[in-house]
């Protein structure tokens, strides 16, 4: 099924290259976002752009990509069977909710909703952590509601995170510093990587570089990736 970037294209008879020039972007990151995976936080923001470019109804394509979440109703707001879906509720303080998949995975378990600088996203839950405050602390007073776990899938961060880790995502901290490894979504789903912001003339340009050395750094425009945490910590699985 097509994303709802390229159907705003379709409806308004434009080529990749005149719809890319319209929403400020080259046709190669145009093929990029129109191949992506469905509901990913960076399509969303292009989505955004071009209905507002071309003066269409923001909700109705954010319900395509089941991002939309026009009331607390989660199971009315997603394509779930609300007999098998519930609102998830942390089952003691500080609990950090580990999280199963993307969004739009077709949970039919509990859910969370969390949020990412002005984003938010429904995700499906597999479960709880307890970490102490006193241990939070030494991350500089970092808050449990704002933590998020992943299972890692992939080794583009190996050796510094492995291939099974579970990795823990700060999604309170969206802002770029010179230091650390970031959550983001350029297009193609969410991943861990380095950045490094660096000047092309007038221009400021974004490296995202992995610590495995079989993946080559790639750069974007920053308008062209969103970060939606700082990762902070892991838990390996053996």
């Amino acid at each position: 099924m097509e994303n709802a970037l390229k159907l705003i294209r379709k409806k308004h008879k434009l080529t990749q290259e005149k719809f890319a020039d319209r929403i400020g972007t080259t046709r190669d990151y145009l093929t990029k976002l129109e191949s992506s995976k469905r509901g990913t936080y960076t399509l969303r923001g292009w989505i955004k752009r071009a209905c507002e470019e071309f003066g269409e109804s923001l909700d109705e394509y954010l319900a395509e990509e089941e991002l939309h979440i026009p009331s607390e109703d989660v199971a009315a707001s997603m394509d779930y069977d609300s007999s098998s879906v519930e609102m998830s509720k942390p089952p003691f303080q500080n609990a950090i909710a580990q999280i199963t998949g993307h969004i739009g995975a077709g949970s039919t378990g509990e859910v969370v909703v969390l949020h990412a600088g002005e984003m938010q996203s429904i995700e499906p839950v597999a479960g709880w952590w307890h970490i102490p405050p006193a241990a939070l602390r030494t991350f500089g007073g970092v808050s449990a509601e704002s933590i998020a776990a992943w299972p890692n899938n992939g080794d583009s961060m190996e050796p510094t995170i492995l291939r099974t880790d579970i990795v823990f995502i700060n999604t309170g901290e969206n802002t770029l510093k010179p230091d650390g490894i970031w959550a983001v979504d350029y297009g193609q789903g969410r991943t861990l990587k380095r950045i490094r912001a660096v000047k092309r003339g007038k221009n400021v340009r974004w490296i995202l570089s992995s610590d495995n050395d079989r993946y080559p750094p790639e750069e974007f425009s920053p308008d062209e990736v969103t970060i939606f945490g700082r990762y902070f910590f892991r838990c390996t699985v053996y």
